[in-house]
């Protein structure tokens, strides 16, 4: 999945994410420990970072539900967006 950081100057083929304290942290590889790679999210508490982190998860769901229809249909809809922008706030 893509994400656009939230001061909008990357965007990251992202492996992981993490969560620490109030900011979220991404890596490019799925092995790659993302606290040691991109913050792309700073927000007022942790629990905002976790909400954040929540609809990119959801997401995540809309567009692994698009592959397992696209496989069993020819016609897709696509419902997610492929590039999650982090929310400012």
């Amino acid at each position: 999945m893509w994400i656009r950081s939230q001061n909008r100057k990357r965007l990251v083929n992202v492996g992981m994410l993490d969560i620490c304290d109030t900011r979220i942290f991404v890596s490019e590889l799925p092995g790659q420990i993302p606290k040691s790679g991109i913050c792309v999210g700073k927000y007022e508490s942790e629990e905002r970072a976790i909400e954040v982190l929540d609809e990119i998860q959801e997401n995540i769901n809309v567009l692994e539900y698009d592959k397992v229809y696209k496989s069993r249909h020819e016609e897709m809809y696509a419902q997610g967006r492929y590039v999650y922008e982090m929310p400012e706030r």
